[in-house]
């Protein structure tokens, strides 16, 4: 890990000090991933303890997602995040590397929140039919967030109809606490 001064608290992040992490979630009609973004560079303040910079290298945290056996990436980030976390060679990556891509954003607005809903079912179609012939798929977000709490439970019951809207919240809810805990 580099320091950038002698004033500097913490250390940089990069995906050789913290390897890009898969969390699991079993569904009743298989295993979904959840993992922090692929290439995802950006400066990150933690208040009480100072800034560091997160400097994640695209082509070797796409390797260790590649050797994980995951088959696609479903991007939960605008656009616009994509290109502010200077991920603009995702797609390119996962596609050197024979792995497919799909861009599922997650509203930041109510108004964003009908949109989100449409797209999430055209995509579970596809998703579903991954899990069907057993090819294995991450989520991923720049952080572990609110969002992805609000969110997790809709994309999990697109996917599985079996367990309840609470029980869908529950699992979110302990796979994000899991992520969180092991980014740290």
């Amino acid at each position: 890990m580099t320091r950038r001064s002698e004033h500097d608290e913490l250390p940089d992040i990069t995906s050789t000090s913290n390897p890009l992490i898969l969390v699991p979630i079993d569904l009743s009609t298989g295993r979904i991933y959840l993992t922090t973004a692929p290439g995802y560079k950006s400066i990150v303040w933690f208040q009480n303890r100072g800034a560091c910079r997160i400097h994640r290298d695209m082509a070797k945290d796409v390797g260790r997602l590649r050797a994980n056996g995951i088959h696609r990436v479903v991007t939960l980030m605008a656009g616009d995040e994509l290109l502010d976390a200077e991920m603009h060679d995702l797609s390119p990556e996962l596609m050197r590397n024979g792995m497919q891509w799909t861009h599922l954003p997650l509203p930041r607005g109510a108004g964003e929140d009908r949109f989100f809903r449409e797209e999430l079912s055209e995509v579970s179609k596809i998703l579903r039919q991954d899990l069907k012939d057993g090819k294995a798929f991450a989520f991923h977000v720049d952080q572990w967030e609110y969002r992805m709490e609000v969110y997790l439970p809709s994309i999990i019951l697109a996917l599985d109809p079996l367990p309840s809207a609470i029980r869908a919240s529950a699992m979110a809810k302990g796979s994000l606490g899991y992520a969180r805990a092991l980014s740290r």
